[in-house]
């Protein structure tokens, strides 16, 4: 297995639509999101010529140097709208000076019917999703179970956040008869709309891009170009390749230096208390909807989920998919269960509710304490 770090770093305004049905005079604010993992897979295969057996991502990537991967913060990190102080919901903080909300009973109880009835613990606490990112220093001590770092990191609208990385463009367009022997693509009158678009701000353009980790069954294929197709109206992305193989500097889309400048945080050192948190990298479409597969002798005690999100092909229909960042607090019968659990999960993609959504990198899943 050969591995090699892709980064894709748009040159124009990011166009990527979630899937969801859009028709100018029916709805008239069409919004761009972030790159959904199909997106990148087709642009991946058209960089090799060659379609990878995995591919993990994409994760926002700021190319340095030094180079560093920012990943969502996770759900349960919140912000109080009027002081800015961040906190963290945790299971184990349960309101004690208020007996009704500590013996709430949730319709989700007992949900794991595998390994017996179980109370789901509500965690109890005020504030907004942080939509921000952390660095992989933060999140790492994050899930060593030290949230210190991040909780400095987001509070009063640290570095981190979303509107540092990215601005947000508006672009009035009219819409156009579909390609047709008669019509052609003239104008509709009368159907204007408003497109928002996401941009990297000037300063950040030469730095931001999206990551994927990929994995070939032989030799990383050498690049075939430097500049891929990346998005909807045909925009386009410069790319840098990182091969654990060997140097490609002078090659298309060759970078010198080191393989591998891109890592994600190392799994937690010691689960022998059972306890394992299950962080979400990368958007994921589970068969159970919200629930992860979950091994024999792991009960859910509790979750911070954020979305859905909306995620579609044309291979696949629309789909709602578990948001990244979300949280899931996992409790394990013993700890060598638990190890297990991390060995084979960690910094891989869980299962999905299809083969192929795994493979081209949704369900990417980061474990750590709690």
């Amino acid at each position: 297995m050969s591995t090699a770090w892709v980064v894709l770093q748009p040159l124009d305004v990011l166009t990527f639509r979630d899937g969801r049905p859009f028709s100018a005079g029916l709805t008239a604010l069409a919004r761009s999101t972030f790159p959904r993992p199909t997106s990148t897979g087709g642009a991946i295969k058209a960089l090799f010529g060659a379609e990878p057996a995995r591919i993990h991502g994409p994760l926002l990537a700021d190319v340095g140097p030094p180079a560093a991967l920012l990943l969502p913060a996770p759900a349960d990190i919140v912000v109080d709208r009027v002081s800015g102080a961040a906190r963290r919901l945790h299971p184990d903080d349960l309101p004690e000076h208020d007996p009704g909300v500590a013996g709430l009973v949730c319709d989700l109880d007992g949900v794991d019917s595998v390994n017996g009835p179980g109370r789901l613990r509500l965690p109890h606490g005020s504030g907004e999703p942080a939509q921000a990112f952390l660095d992989t220093d933060a999140l790492g001590r994050y899930l060593a179970g030290d949230p210190a770092d991040a909780l400095d990191t987001l509070s009063g609208g640290g570095a981190a956040t979303a509107p540092e990385r990215l601005v947000s463009e508006r672009r009035v367009g009219l819409a156009r008869h579909a390609r047709s022997h008669t019509a052609g693509r003239t104008a509709v009158p009368g159907f204007l709309y408003l497109a928002e678009f996401l941009r990297f701000p000037p300063a950040g353009e030469d730095r931001i891009g999206f990551a994927c980790r990929v994995e070939f069954d032989d030799r990383v294929p050498a690049p075939r170009t430097d500049v891929v197709r990346f998005g909807g109206e045909g925009r386009q992305a410069r790319v840098t390749v990182w091969s654990s193989d060997e140097d490609r500097s002078g090659e298309p889309g060759g970078q010198g230096g080191p393989g591998e400048p891109l890592s994600l945080p190392d799994p937690p050192p010691d689960v022998s208390d059972g306890r394992v948190l299950l962080y979400l990298a990368s958007p994921a479409v589970f068969t159970g909807g919200w629930m992860p597969p979950l091994d024999s002798g792991a009960r859910l005690v509790a979750a911070c989920v954020t979305g859905p999100e909306p995620v579609a092909s044309q291979a696949f229909r629309l789909r709602w998919a578990v948001a990244a960042g979300s949280v899931y607090f996992l409790q394990f019968t013993t700890g060598p269960a638990a190890s297990r659990f991390v060995e084979t999960y960690h910094n891989t993609c869980l299962p999905q509710a299809h083969e192929r959504l795994r493979t081209v990198g949704f369900g990417l899943c980061l474990t750590g304490r709690w």
